[in-house]
């Protein structure tokens, strides 16, 4: 008897395993590069949740400082509350009041008994208009209003702490004239911190510090992209801050608010 044939295999049969082959390698690569690449995403997300962490936990540490202490049973205490009340809330300038008051329910209780009556309303200067002209408009001190007040008046007091402690524990809403008040009364540091967090800004901020002669503030400003315009010139000018002048020229900052600026 003969021996069996054996089946005689397909024509480029063995080609197509090699390019299936070939694709199960190419696809498998490609999910390998995805997942490398989801890593390397979360790797960066998980870096900048630890440093906000970081940063979160510095500022608690720097409130710990104002943490609750025995003497704040002059607040809690039946004893002593008139006296508090009476004659150590009264004495608190507005900001300090408005603050306390947003520590705890009990601050907000003793704030409330107090009777105090706080400033209702705002003056807000205004510059609108090409070239803009300085105007003045008057504003209810309640909701967002009242945020960019506070966040200002305590960018004026020159403590970082208690900036943050509005923008990062209370959300307070902030707006350029945070950053201006910063400017103008020489905080750097604040200047710095309202930067980096991106504060609204504006060409008045610039303006501020050479007006005050802060040259420090506007170097870093301008360094670091804030706009400015002729009141820069202007404001360095009328008050003498011949540093302040000389850089901001240097600088190609305008000079005459008839020309514009390049």
């Amino acid at each position: 008897m003969g021996s069996k044939k054996r089946p005689r295999a397909e024509e480029g049969g063995e080609g197509k395993d090699d390019d299936e082959e070939e694709d199960i390698l190419a696809l498998r690569a490609r999910v390998k590069e995805q997942e490398e690449r989801l890593k390397e995403r979360e790797s960066v997300f998980e870096a900048q949740m630890r440093k906000k962490e970081e940063e979160l936990e510095e500022v608690e540490r720097e409130l710990m400082k104002y943490a609750p202490t025995p003497l704040w049973k002059v607040v809690t205490d039946k004893k002593y509350k008139d006296i508090f009340e009476k004659h150590i809330l009264s004495k608190l300038d507005e900001l300090s009041f408005r603050v306390f008051r947003e520590v705890n329910t009990e601050s907000r209780d003793a704030c409330r008994r107090s009777g105090r009556k706080l400033q209702e309303t705002l003056e807000v200067s205004m510059w609108s208009g090409k070239p803009p002209e300085k105007k003045k408009e008057t504003r209810k001190l309640e909701g967002k209003e009242a945020q960019h007040h506070f966040c200002s008046e305590a960018a004026l007091t020159g403590n970082l702490a208690l900036v943050r402690w509005l923008r990062e524990v209370k959300k307070f809403d902030w707006s350029r004239r945070t950053i201006i008040s910063a400017a103008k009364h020489g905080h750097l540091h604040i200047v710095t911190y309202c930067t980096e967090q991106k504060c609204p800004r504006g060409s008045l901020t610039c303006a501020d510090a050479a007006k005050f002669g802060h040259l420090d503030i506007l170097k870093y400003l301008h360094e670091n992209g804030a706009p400015w315009d002729f009141r820069t010139c202007a404001f360095a000018r009328e008050n003498n801050h011949l540093e302040c002048l000389v850089y901001a020229l240097d600088n190609k900052c305008q000079n005459d608010k008839h020309v514009p600026q390049h």
